[in-house]
């Protein structure tokens, strides 16, 4: 059985905080907090906000020097040209969405109805809305906003992804090992809105101590017939089920123990720890060419679709 156990933090920590302790010193305050004991097995999840808050990623917006690309851009989009700066120092921009132009049109509404949202809740919910949401290319996922956020951080500050969530989730591992005497896995998540969903769900942007894919790419299924299967994403599996109990709002639970799951433990590899999620994007190149081998694809079937059905349409 899979159990997922709340790791508290109260009060709210601010960068000040984190100049008096380090992550794992707040770790282990909140399993002392919770009455809780690590044991073998278990899987650390934090939040990306609550890591990065700890390697000084949080920062006051009126530092931030807007560039003249990040004016220009932040007039254009409707954005605080200083957000608009750090998006574009912290990855590869790869899509602009209206957002709250598609929120508003009838589809998203009737949609926002089916969800059980009232009224009132939607419209104010669209008038936060960014008007446009900037999509990056970041850690292995797409990422909006770079995951710059403003909620639950100090007034008039913005909090950041860690720089490198595989080194974080690492080191963080190596100091609970120290203070713990055996090995606990560490993955960093973050909050996404996969395209084409409503709602958002969490995924791993950084892990340590564990293989993050299953590795039975073929397996037996029920009926003993060999079958493609059985990579399942461990990392974002897990990371999905920690957030449904984190929360993103004023739950206070910035971290979480997931107990239960199987996984395949993995050795250290500090030389490839800032680069843990390339080993689940594609290699350079495929996608471009995937992505143009899928629309041929497409076109050709869709012409074959004609010329089959064609004649009967014109009779």
């Amino acid at each position: 059985m899979v159990q997922v156990l709340a790791l508290r933090v109260f009060p709210p920590r601010v960068p000040e905080d984190a100049q008096q302790e380090t992550l794992c010193d707040l770790v282990l305050g909140a399993l002392q907090e919770s009455g809780l004991n690590v044991q073998l097995g278990d899987v650390l999840c934090l939040s990306s906000k609550i890591a990065g808050l700890y390697e000084g990623r949080t920062v006051r917006l009126d530092s931030v020097v807007p560039s003249r690309r990040a004016r220009w851009l932040a007039r254009l989009f409707d954005k605080d040209p200083r957000k608009m700066e750090l998006m574009l120092g912290a990855g590869r921009i790869v899509g602009v969405m209206p957002m709250r132009r598609i929120a508003a049109k009838r589809g998203g509404v009737k949609a926002l109805d089916r969800l059980g949202i009232d009224s009132a809740t939607r419209s104010r919910a669209l008038a936060l809305l960014e008007r446009y949401e900037f999509f990056m290319a970041m850690h292995g996922t797409l990422i909006n906003e770079a995951g710059i956020d403003i909620m639950n951080t100090p007034p008039g500050y913005v909090s950041q992804l860690p720089e490198s969530p595989g080194r974080t989730a690492r080191d963080l591992r190596l100091a609970l090992k120290k203070a713990l005497g055996f090995s606990v896995p560490v993955i960093i998540t973050d909050t996404v809105a996969p395209i084409g969903r409503l709602g958002t769900i969490d995924v791993a942007i950084g892990f340590s101590g564990l293989a993050p894919v299953e590795r039975k790419l073929v397996a037996e299924d029920l009926f003993g017939d060999l079958r493609p299967g059985g990579a399942n994403i461990i990392v974002d599996s897990i990371a999905a089920i920690a957030g449904a109990v984190m929360g993103q709002t004023t739950e206070m639970t910035p971290m979480a123990l997931v107990r239960g799951c199987s996984y395949i433990p993995e050795h250290d590899d500090p030389a490839s720890a800032g680069r843990c999620m390339e080993r689940l994007t594609y290699p350079r190149g495929t996608a471009a060419s995937g992505t143009l081998l899928t629309s041929l694809c497409t076109i050709w079937y869709y012409l074959v679709s004609f010329a089959i059905s064609g004649p009967r349409l014109r009779r």
